[in-house]
């Protein structure tokens, strides 16, 4: 009886201190399967905010090493480039986050492009530029090509 007792308080112990530690749920690092989602919203009056989540052949969220190309483009006939950019990534550059309100409230393990200024774009948003896509393709180290893409409504509030 003494025995479990102190079995107990040793794990409640371990319990305690890891609550106050901040430590947190490990973040998946196996390779990606696919991009699960994109998620391209305007911020502010004059800029994008983009992000995208990998998952695993197991549907878990994963963080990745590998290169990231983004193009924003017109939603027409004949697309227009309007913003490209192309970087590498580690798989520490992902984070975890809560994304969503209410009921639709979740955890999420992101990677976040900073903020994307329509000053740094191509060509300017306007009456005629108004909707655009984004296209993001990842590439693992070991040559897997993972594409996802979303729409986004440039004008208004």
């Amino acid at each position: 009886m003494k025995k479990q007792l102190v079995i107990i308080g040793i794990a409640a112990l371990l319990v305690c201190v890891g609550l106050l530690s901040g430590c947190t749920t490990p973040i998946h690092k196996t390779m990606p399967e696919y991009i699960d989602e994109v998620s391209a919203y305007k911020e502010g009056t004059d800029g994008v905010k983009i992000y995208f989540i990998l998952k695993d052949i197991n549907e878990y969220e994963t963080a990745y090493d590998g290169h990231v190309s983004m193009t924003i483009e017109t939603s027409t006939d004949t697309p227009i480039v309007l913003y490209r950019t192309s970087l590498t990534v580690i798989a520490d550059d992902f984070q975890q986050t809560t994304r969503g309100i209410g009921a639709f409230n979740r955890d999420a393990l992101i990677y976040e492009f900073p903020r994307i200024s329509y000053s740094s774009f191509l060509v300017q948003p306007s009456s005629e530029i108004s909707y655009a896509n984004v296209k993001i393709t990842f590439t693992t180290p070991e040559g897997k090509i993972l594409n996802g893409e979303d729409s986004l409504y440039l004008l208004g509030s």
